[in-house]
């Protein structure tokens, strides 16, 4: 997804139908230092490695049907920015990373943080 780095003002990024290469993200924090909003719909991810300063100002991730995907890097824990995750009919290790950063979040006084989990199965 290194293509993705050379767009500067990037602040909404939508990946959908498997519109990535590979089964393994790693981000780097030159790629998307302005992106508000990241959504992964239907994507074959199986892992997706990341630090919360590759996304500094991250409002809201959304992740649907991502189906090979376990887990939402932790990091994402400690963005300031972050105001909401939503999770849609994904694995169940999905919704526990996503509630422990949201623990995070609160642990941090972030009060105001949003999860919303749908359709999650084993």
């Amino acid at each position: 997804m290194s293509l993705i780095g050379t767009l500067d003002n990037l602040e909404i990024l939508k990946l959908k139908y498997n519109a990535s290469k590979g089964k393994v993200w790693i981000t780097n924090n030159d790629e998307v230092q302005k992106l508000k909003l990241l959504k992964l719909i239907l994507l074959n991810l199986e892992e997706w490695y990341s630090s919360d300063d590759h996304f500094p100002l991250l409002e809201r991730l959304v992740l649907g049907s991502c189906d090979n995907l376990k887990m939402i890097p932790s990091e994402f824990g400690k963005i300031s920015t972050l105001q909401k995750i939503e999770v849609y009919h994904c694995h169940k290790k999905i919704a526990s990373s996503v509630l422990e950063i949201q623990d995070e979040q609160r642990d941090t006084g972030n009060d105001e943080f949003e999860v919303t989990i749908f359709g999650v199965w084993d």
